[in-house]
């Protein structure tokens, strides 16, 4: 993970990760930004460029599934608090990830996400409803960024279909 801190005397921000190159774990230091936020967009295009000359020679449709939820992540990490980066790691290694893995992007149909979708029925609607989302928004990244088919704009979204819970009311004599 990458730390970030600010030079006291320069006021400019700098970013320190660990790099692994040739089999060796290396430091790295990225600096001269006027402030944090442009310190994490560095760090996020440098990591993305990283991961993207990795994986350069596929083309999208041969890309596997985990290799877009990758460079996501990278993206993603910036742009995010880190409680909700992590929240969103969660959810996307424990439930959409399990399902996906090892699945080009081009093997990956409407039909196979409705598959998912139907696994997801012992968990409420509100959370079926995030996971889904989760799961859009790395395909609009892979859209935008990789031109990658969003197969997400093709399914349907899950419908709450659990019963309504009654609503109760006090009589008077219970108020009192």
């Amino acid at each position: 993970m990458a730390s970030y801190e600010q030079n006291k005397s320069s006021k400019l921000w700098s970013v320190r990760f660990r790099e692994t190159i040739n089999g060796k774990v290396k430091n790295q230091r990225l600096s001269g930004f006027k402030t944090k936020r442009e310190a994490q967009q560095a760090y996020v295009k440098y990591a993305g460029a990283k991961k993207e000359s990795e994986i350069k020679d596929n083309t999208p449709e041969e890309m596997k599934f985990e290799q877009l939820v990758i460079l996501y992540m990278e993206y993603h990490k910036g742009r995010v608090k880190e409680s909700s980066y992590y929240d969103d790691e969660y959810k996307i290694n424990s439930r959409i990830l399990p399902f996906f893995k090892g699945k080009s992007l081009s093997q990956i149909t409407p039909v196979i996400v409705l598959e998912w979708q139907s696994n997801l029925s012992e968990y409420s609607y509100r959370y079926q409803k995030n996971l889904v989302a989760k799961l859009s928004s790395v395909y609009r990244f892979g859209a935008k960024y990789y031109g990658i088919e969003n197969v997400m704009d093709k399914v349907d979204r899950p419908r709450n279909t659990g019963a309504k819970p009654e609503m109760l009311f006090w009589t008077p004599e219970e108020f009192a």
